[in-house]
């Protein structure tokens, strides 16, 4: 394992999808946010960039969901692409509900 300045906590390792472990004794995983609208007649290019974005060495990517056409929108993406997606859910459980129903690898809800 890499050394850092600071020594890391032990924690539980919380998966995050089929492939990417959080925590523990687990690698630093990569991560980013997700800037653009989702919209369901984007989705293959979508897919494509998901795909430049693992390539480069991303492991996790989130979406703002906030409303029930992107959630719908995620989940579609969900299947077409092997990087687990995680939903930003704000105020509304019923999108999260949608999301976890709809294939996506996590939440993360905000008041």
């Amino acid at each position: 394992m890499r050394e850092f300045l600071h020594p890391r906590k032990v924690v539980l390792t919380s998966p995050s999808g089929n492939t990417v472990e959080i925590g523990g004794g687990a690698p630093v995983s990569i991560q980013t946010m997700w800037k653009e609208p989702l919209s369901l007649d984007r989705l293959p290019d979508t897919a494509a960039r998901l795909e430049k974005l693992h390539a480069l060495g991303c492991d996790i990517v989130r979406f703002a969901v906030p409303d029930m056409a992107a959630a719908e929108a995620l989940c579609a993406l969900a299947p077409m692409t092997p990087v687990p997606l995680v939903a930003d859910i704000h105020f509304d459980y019923r999108l999260a509900l949608r999301c976890l129903d709809g294939g996506v690898a996590k939440i993360r809800i905000n008041p």
